[in-house]
């Protein structure tokens, strides 16, 4: 399993690891949850421990801020959060991919906002 934020792939900061520790929980007791549910683990707005956050150059005010997975102020935030399934059926694969966006594709974050797109495709078979 791996995360990805903005940065590169599995780097270690507190809400990729705990939203990747997260969704492998999650898929550990339903090998096939829901993309809702797996969107609403992903949306989470808790803040990391202080000891956890990275040292860079920002305020430690603003690493805490940057540290919620679902980052909600009123000049910054998370504009969508996408959850993928591939799933193996027969010689092919089933892919389901949906988003829940804030943006309603005005480029601006429109609270609350469940703004909504979902595709379903299978793969040879």
């Amino acid at each position: 399993m791996h995360g990805l934020s903005n940065s590169l792939l599995n780097t270690p900061w507190p809400k990729l690891v705990a939203q990747r520790d997260a969704l492998r929980d999650l898929i550990h007791a339903d090998t096939a949850p829901s993309l809702d549910l797996m969107i609403d683990t992903l949306r989470d707005p808790r803040m990391a421990d202080d000891d956890k956050l990275p040292a860079t150059e920002l305020s430690i005010e603003r690493e805490r801020m940057l540290s919620v997975a679902f980052i909600e102020t009123p000049e910054y935030g998370t504009r969508s959060t996408t959850a993928l399934r591939v799933e193996a059926v027969g010689y092919g694969l089933s892919l389901a991919i949906k988003e829940h966006s804030d943006d309603d594709g005005s480029h601006w974050i429109v609270r609350p906002g469940r703004f909504e797109r979902a595709f379903e495709l299978d793969i040879g078979s």
